[in-house]
């Protein structure tokens, strides 16, 4: 129900840019809310197990507000999901970047940190006994 109320308001910002009366500031304001939308639309794909249409929305959340620390926060979270945790971690950087006082960012990247370090011991092991 909610992603299609999200879907509806990306409509209704539709209607909101088509009329000839909008100036700089409020071309500013309904790309950062089309921006939280899409994030928001994110989160609810994520929840319904839709990881790929997630990481979709967030690409066009980050395109059009480049500065939006949540919309690279759920495309950490999504490629967490898809154990690409390279691309996590890049993105949880990034959203930290934006917001570095943000307890959630901070743990999802140090989870990120940890899995990449794991990763790179069991590497360390799987060649260390192939030179034997």
């Amino acid at each position: 129900m909610a992603l299609r109320k999200y879907r509806k308001a990306l409509r209704y910002l539709d209607v909101c840019w088509a009329k000839e009366d909008i100036d700089e500031e409020k071309t500013s304001q309904l790309t950062k809310t089309k921006s939280m939308i899409l994030t928001n639309s994110s989160a609810c794909k994520f929840r319904l197990g839709d990881l790929r249409g997630s990481l979709i929305d967030t690409e066009f959340a980050i395109r059009e507000n480049a500065s939006n620390a949540k919309a690279f926060f759920r495309q950490g979270q999504a490629y967490m999901a898809l154990n690409d945790i390279d691309a996590a971690s890049k993105s949880f950087r990034k959203a930290l970047e934006l917001e570095p006082n943000d307890g959630g960012i901070k743990r999802e990247l140090a989870t990120t940190n940890k899995k990449i370090a794991d990763r790179l011991h069991q590497e360390k092991k799987a060649y260390a006994k192939m030179f034997q």
